[in-house]
């Protein structure tokens, strides 16, 4: 949806409600009423659709204990809590960001810890380093005809990668196959990171079930990667 610039003639006493409101739901005057407008004409805007993502993301993802589900102050992010089963139970979070206009790629996600162990943080790099290199050998594989999103560091227990998927443009893909999308996604990975912190003795069995666990996943035919 495009935008354009209005003139709107208000009382001093909206403005400053509106403006009230907008800090509290950390969004700009403008954003604010367009969303107001908008649910008043019934018309569907990116914000209320992205919203409305994450809050089924948050429905079917309450049936996994390992995950803590918030919404952020922004409409466009969501983030999980996964708690690791290593030496004093780290913890993991997934943030998600859903672009207003996809294209390619539809959001990105942002996976931090904030351990301070040296050793955990190298065990995460080495994680997606590989978890990276396995995702563009298959991708080429089974989906050639499009770009491969890779995960990269964004510093130290950092790593950001963007979402694409798999085919179109989104168009026809509901709300709710959306946030099982990314539901499952996060699964997957949430998984794979855990196969490898409990085999780090036998890195090459780990590895060989972190395999499986990623073409059983694209064997799912998932919509999103």
């Amino acid at each position: 949806m495009e935008k354009s610039v209005y003139s709107l003639v208000l009382m001093d006493e909206v403005v400053k409600a509106i403006d009230q409101m907008a800090h509290q739901q950390n969004t700009s005057r403008s954003n604010l009423i367009n969303q107001i407008l908008a649910e008043e004409v019934m018309l569907t805007t990116p914000e209320m659709r992205m919203r409305d993502i994450f809050e089924r993301m948050i429905e079917a993802m309450e049936e996994v204990a390992s995950f803590q589900v918030k919404l952020q102050p922004s409409d466009s992010c969501i983030s999980i809590r996964s708690v690791m089963e290593y030496k004093y139970n780290p913890t993991i979070r997934y943030f998600i960001e859903l672009y207003r206009n996809d294209q390619t790629a539809i959001g990105q996600l942002k996976v931090t810890s904030r351990t301070k162990s040296r050793e955990l943080q190298k065990y995460l790099y080495d994680f997606f380093s590989y978890f990276s290199k396995l995702e563009q050998i298959y991708m080429a594989r089974y989906f050639p005809n499009r770009p491969t999103p890779y995960f990269s560091i964004e510093g130290e227990g950092r790593f950001i990668r963007e979402l694409i998927l798999t085919e179109g443009d989104g168009v026809g893909i509901s709300n709710d196959d959306m946030a099982l999308a990314m539901g499952d996604y996060i699964k997957m990975l949430d998984q794979s990171l855990a196969i490898y912190l409990t085999h780090l003795k036998d890195l090459e069995v780990g590895r060989s079930k972190i395999e499986r666990n990623y073409v059983e996943f694209l064997n799912s035919k998932p919509v999103l990667l």
